[in-house]
Order: structure tokens, then C-alpha cells, then sequence
């Protein structure tokens, strides 16, 4: 004889898996239609003559990432990747926090972005000043000043000492 609370804990137990399978179908959706938007992004890149055009076709994705971030911060959510170098040498490299850092900016505490790494928000200046004048990155004055900035922070980073500390990311 079935008791009643046997059928209410089969009852709940099919409607989490109802949810679940609910779930992971949307999830496979979104991945489909995240991949279709970059193939077609691609293609049309590939087939298109002019060479400004990147930045433009990219945008969707960076909009898919930041909403990706936004909705699933890395503090709360531990499915985003490490830094493959970090874990390889145990150094920071210029990129250490970055993912961190725009979750912060994404939910406006810039405080904390800075605290992630100080050099993202000065990047994401360079990237929008290189995609609206491409020809500045064929000037050697400003790439070589952006290499010395990326090396001596790189440099900086990782040492043990009270003020080069704070530029390790919290």
C-alpha cells in the first residue's frame, strides 16, 4: 500500500526533475544560439572586404559575455576558468582578475574593479579608442608605450613588497 507521503515525495521528486530537464534543454538553446551567433559572425567577417568591420560583428559577443557575467558572477559562480598561468607558476600575469574585475564594473563598483585589477578599466579604454581609430595601433609610440605598461605591471604585480602587493588581485 502506498502512503501518502511516499506519493507527495515522488510528486516532488518528478517535478524537480521535470525542472531540471526544463533547465538543461534552455541552457543547450542558449549555448546553440550563442554558437550560431558567432559562426554567422565569422562567416560574415571572413566574406567582408573591409578590415573595420571586426569590432562590429564582435559586439553581440561582448554583449553575450557581459550579460553572462552580470547574471552569473564569478564570486557566486565557480564554472568560470582560472588563469592557466597563474595556476601553471603561481604568478600573476596582466590579465590575473580581469573576469572578476568587469563582474565588478558590470554591477558598478569600480572600487572593486580597480581592485581586481587596476589596468582593466585603462584597457578597456585603449580597446574602444583602437576600435574607433584602427590606423593608432600601427603607431610604434603608442604600442611600445602600451608593452612597457603591460611589462612593468606584469613585473610590478608580483612582488612580495607593501605597495606592489595591492596590485595583486583581491
Amino acid at each position: 500500500m502506498i502512503t501518502h507521503r511516499y506519493t507527495r515525495n515522488t510528486q516532488f521528486l518528478d517535478f524537480l526533475i521535470i525542472t531540471l530537464i526544463f533547465c538543461i534543454i534552455c541552457y543547450l538553446i542558449i549555448v546553440f544560439l550563442l554558437l550560431r551567433l558567432i559562426v554567422i559572425m565569422l562567416i560574415v567577417f571572413l566574406f567582408m572586404q573591409k578590415k573595420n568591420l571586426l569590432p562590429i560583428l564582435l559586439l553581440p559577443f561582448g554583449i553575450a559575455v557581459v550579460a553572462l557575467i552580470y547574471y552569473f558572477p564569478p564570486a557566486k559562480y565557480h564554472f568560470w576558468p582560472p588563469c592557466a598561468f597563474n595556476k601553471l607558476t603561481g604568478l600573476y600575469c596582466p590579465g590575473c582578475g580581469n573576469t572578476r574585475a568587469l563582474a565588478a564594473l558590470v554591477h558598478g563598483d569600480i572600487v572593486d574593479c580597480f581592485a581586481k585589477n587596476i589596468l582593466f578599466i585603462p584597457a578597456l579604454i585603449c580597446l574602444l579608442v583602437l576600435c574607433i581609430y584602427p590606423k593608432i595601433s600601427l603607431n610604434r609610440y603608442f604600442s611600445g608605450a602600451i608593452a612597457i605598461v603591460v611589462i612593468l605591471f606584469f613585473i610590478l604585480r608580483n612582488l612580495p613588497w607593501y605597495p606592489f602587493c595591492l596590485l595583486a588581485p583581491h
